[in-house]
């Protein structure tokens, strides 16, 4: 079946009189444009082409299947300038995973205010598993989660930003290093159904086998402001993503785990969904909103 593109192409040969001289004007070869337009033909049912000629003119039926062809492009335009035009309005369906609430996701919403003064913002919290399910079933048009190691088929998954993760402790607790402070203090941590907290999860079994000590006791508790403020109570230490540039609040201090430790946040969007048209800005608004952050 032919698609816009190959009617696109056919209404430039129209125009151009030539395969050559359309191969020129939309930097194809000549051979691609001919194979388009046996294609094309096949589906139509005729000839398009008078081939015994050279260049070959449009036949009498391939002159009728150009003026059908412009009232389809017409049709097409006009719906790809509504779509252009509403998607600056309405209403965006905005999920995150908890931890960018006190990361760079204010800043992506300003700015993201600023840019389309128009747009209602709805913003959805839920862990990376839910927030996929929701872009799934419609109810979110776009989704900042901690990538997955295996994707799903009918989404599409843009990288963000990389965070570290690090351990944070408050100023009274012991230990001078992350190890320290994970051997002699009990943890808190994410739920583990989360991915960031199968992360940490990770984490705290491979040092565990390392240091030959034993588990510590520990609380879960879904949101990292939750987690801070555990911690800044002397409850525990906690590992938590951090992106450089983020301040912690007061009395809390932050150790590195190394560059092997960290998460990538990704903007995940339906392949096809109402705001697919607005999706190459929403990713670099929110790739500078991070870069904002760290700099």
């Amino acid at each position: 079946m032919a698609d816009i593109k190959t009617l696109k192409v056919f209404r430039t040969v129209a125009a151009c009189g030539s395969f050559h001289a359309a191969a020129d004007e939309l930097n194809l070869s000549v051979s691609a444009i001919s194979m388009q337009m046996r294609d094309l033909e096949k589906f139509a049912g005729c000839l398009l082409f008078d081939r015994s000629r050279k260049p070959p003119p449009l036949t009498e039926e391939g002159r009728v299947f150009l003026s059908k062809t412009d009232e389809v492009l017409t049709a097409w335009n006009n719906l790809e300038g509504q779509a252009a035009s509403s998607a600056e309005t309405g209403r965006l369906r905005m999920g995150a995973v908890h931890t960018c609430l006190s990361s760079f996701l204010p800043a992506a919403l300003k700015i993201l205010r600023q840019q389309y003064p128009q747009l209602d913002v709805t913003v959805h919290l839920g862990t990376s598993h839910e927030l996929e399910a929701d872009l799934l079933a419609g109810r979110i048009d776009f989704a900042l989660l901690t990538m997955p190691e295996k994707t799903i088929s009918d989404l599409n998954y843009h990288h963000v930003v990389t965070e570290p993760l690090v351990v944070i402790k408050s100023d009274d607790l012991k230990g001078e290093t992350a190890a320290a402070c994970l051997a002699e203090n009990p943890i808190v941590r994410f739920n583990p159904q989360a991915r960031v907290g199968k992360l940490v999860d990770e984490i705290l079994s491979k040092h565990q086998r390392k240091s030959g000590s034993k588990r510590a006791a520990m609380m879960e508790i879904d949101a990292l402001e939750s987690v801070q403020a555990l911690v800044k109570e002397g409850l525990g230490v906690a590992i938590v993503p951090l992106l450089v540039g983020v301040d912690l609040p007061q009395g809390i201090v932050a150790m590195p785990l190394g560059e092997d430790y960290q998460r990538e946040l990704s903007l995940v969007a339906p392949r096809t969904g109402p705001r697919i048209a607005m999706a190459d800005d929403i990713l670099g608004l929110f790739r500078n909103a991070a870069q904002s952050v760290v700099h």
